[in-house]
């Protein structure tokens, strides 16, 4: 009679069957914080996507202030090009070979070996 007992209280009683029901709601809940873990890394609004978002913005604020250096040094050589009027002319004779009016060119050729 004890044996019936003990089968009959592990099989049908509230206990145990509470207990299975939290097991499920248990798992439920450990797969749906699963499934939330999972969207939260890997959809397209996910950590991994704000992370390699972060990092281009960065990339691209250096880029930024790489171009700012760059623009305001090109400025500053347009300013001297506009206040310096012998360096415009230094240019014109060098790379483009003009001269002054009256001025008189020598050109020495170099010969060849022979």
């Amino acid at each position: 009679m004890a044996q019936r007992r003990k089968e009959t209280i592990r099989r049908g009683s509230p206990i145990t069957e509470r207990k299975g029901r939290a097991r499920r709601y248990l798992l439920l809940m450990a797969c749906f914080f699963l499934l939330l873990l999972l969207v939260s890394l890997f959809s397209n609004r996910g950590l991994l996507s704000l992370y390699r978002l972060y990092c281009m913005e960065q990339h691209m604020q250096t880029q930024i202030a790489e171009l700012k250096s760059r623009n305001a040094g090109l400025r500053q050589e347009l300013s001297s090009w506009e206040n310096d009027p012998s360096k415009i002319e230094r240019i014109a004779r060098e790379e483009l070979g003009l001269v002054k009016p009256g001025e008189l060119i020598y050109q020495f050729s170099v010969p060849g070996p022979s």
